[in-house]
């Protein structure tokens, strides 16, 4: 792990908006690999036996808590990458936003569908 912000082969951060972010580098990067752990372990309880003791409206609750980070996330980066309205994300990222919001999409889809009362 390394101590700058950003995403490797994103686009680079200025030591201007480094200095001026609210974190610590390094704090953000810790912070950034907790929520990806915590986002993956969410997503297995949604097609685990396990997690699908979870009271349902509870995890429909921190489902559209996810929603919001993922349409957020995927979203900008998708509209950056072919329209251009951000930092300059490469095409690549553009597709990996459009993926990630799909994935979750569908994610949400079969938790609706297997949790539903019969």
């Amino acid at each position: 792990m390394q101590a700058r912000l950003g995403f490797p082969g994103g686009p680079p951060v200025s030591d201007a908006e480094t200095r001026d972010y609210f974190l610590n580098p390094a704090l953000a990067q810790w912070f950034a690999t907790a929520t990806g752990v915590l986002a993956a372990v969410l997503t297995l309880a949604t097609v685990t036996a396990t997690g699908r003791r979870v009271p349902r409206p509870l995890m429909l609750l921190v489902l559209a808590g996810m929603a919001v980070a993922v349409l957020g996330g995927g979203g900008i980066m998708a509209l950056d990458a072919f329209i251009g309205l951000g930092v300059g994300w490469n095409a690549y990222y553009g597709v990996l936003g459009i993926a990630m919001v799909a994935l979750f999409a569908e994610t949400t889809r079969s938790y609706l569908k297997v949790t539903r009362a019969v």
